[in-house]
């Protein structure tokens, strides 16, 4: 009876071990090409897909796509903010491709309209601003932005196809743009062809929920 017991304990330790070792396989082999993402921003109004394809086992390259589309009102500031942007980003995994951390280079370009206020209220840029002279103004045009991202991937090891993604972009942008100043809601002042160039402490980035294959 003893021995029944003792033997029935050993085979339920090695179905289990198996079934561990078996999942342990299937996560560490799972070679996925492609990872499509999207950033919980989502939930205020940011729109901003991904698409990553492999290149090798610790390269990958990202396209991604951002826009917000927005009332006059964004958020409650009583600002406007609209902009569209794309980026492409080559990134390098000391790991492996789609999991652990990673550091890529990003560029982008984009257009926008929007109030320069809002830019302060968020991120604290621009502390030479006129806020007066801005409060009642709307700001037209494009730009360019170039940077670096840093970022972690967290894969799913009960199903490798899903993954959660953190990362923060900081860089540089260019950008050119018309000012409208506007009075008892009609423009009283236009100021065609202005244009600035900064550093950005951040300007790209969230938590994004991917699925890979």
């Amino acid at each position: 009876m003893k021995k029944s017991i003792v033997l029935l304990i050993l085979i339920c330790i090695s179905l289990t071990s198996f079934g561990k070792t078996r999942d342990t396989l299937k996560y560490t082999t799972f070679s996925p090409k492609t990872n499509v993402k999207l950033n919980t921003l989502v939930c205020i109004g940011v729109i901003n897909p991904a698409f990553e394809l492999r290149l090798s086992n610790k390269f990958s390259i990202q396209l991604e796509g951002l826009g917000v589309i927005s009332s006059d009102n964004y958020l409650g500031t009583g600002y406007p903010l609209q902009m569209w942007s794309c980026f492409l980003e080559p990134r390098w995994y000391p790991k492996r491709v789609f999991n652990g951390f990673f550091l890529g280079a990003n560029v982008g370009s984009g257009a926008f309209r929007l109030n320069k206020n809002i830019l302060y209220k968020f991120f604290g840029w621009s502390p030479d601003l006129n806020y007066k002279k801005y409060e009642h103004s709307v700001q037209i045009g494009a730009n360019l932005m170039a940077g670096i991202t840093l970022g972690y991937t967290y894969t799913f090891k009960c199903n490798p196809h899903w993954a959660v993604e953190a990362n923060w972009s900081m860089g540089r942008q260019w950008a050119i743009y018309e000012d409208y100043l506007y009075k008892d809601e009609k423009v009283e002042h236009h100021i065609p062809n202005n244009g600035s160039a900064e550093y950005m402490p951040f300007y790209r980035g969230g938590i994004y929920i991917s699925y890979k294959w």
